[in-house]
């Protein structure tokens, strides 16, 4: 992540915290790097969701934009991703 965001950090004030018990929890978070390919500033919202039994994490599922991801570190933005064959995951 440092090398395509070298700037890349969390504040708290840019962090919440939705579901919060002994078993789980659920956040949203922020981050306002910038892509060092394009120069340009992002503002990537994250959610994350961790589920711990018996001390051990046995979920972990976070998500972000990839949209702005590419638009952030292609030079071209969206544009430059290619188009789709004939089989799309998003797992």
């Amino acid at each position: 992540m440092l090398s395509a965001y070298p700037d890349w950090a969390f504040e708290p004030e840019d962090v919440t915290v939705l579901i919060d018990t002994p078993d789980q929890v659920f956040a949203e978070y922020i981050a306002h790097p910038t892509a060092a390919a394009t120069g340009r500033k992002v503002h990537h919202l994250f959610m994350g969701r961790a589920v711990v039994e018996d001390g051990r994490i046995t979920l972990l599922r976070e998500a972000f934009n990839v949209l702005a991801a590419a638009q952030a570190l292609l030079p071209g933005g969206a544009a430059d991703v290619p188009a789709p064959g004939d089989e799309i995951h998003s797992y």
